[in-house]
C-alpha cells in the first residue's frame, strides 16, 4: 500500500542531505537529530480517529 501526496517526490529530492536524512543506524540517526518523525501506518478505526499502538511501538523502541 502508498501514499500519493503531490509535490512529495520533489521536495524530498530537493531536501534530502540537507536538512532531511534517512537513515537505518537507529542510535546513530537518535543522536544526531533535532527532531524526528515517526512515519509508520497508522490504520483508522472504524469511527475515524487513528489507531495510536502502533505509533507507540515505534516510541518505545526509540526510548530504548
Amino acid at each position: 500500500m502508498w501514499c500519493l501526496q503531490p509535490g512529495l517526490d520533489e521536495l524530498v529530492k530537493a531536501c534530502r542531505d540537507k536538512n532531511l536524512f534517512f537513515s537505518t543506524n537507529i542510535t546513530q540517526a537518535i543522536h544526531d537529530a533535532q527532531l524526528i518523525f515517526i512515519c509508520v501506518n497508522t490504520p483508522t478505526k472504524t469511527y475515524g480517529l487513528g489507531k495510536v499502538s502502533i505509533v507507540l511501538m515505534n516510541v518505545g523502541v526509540l526510548s530504548v
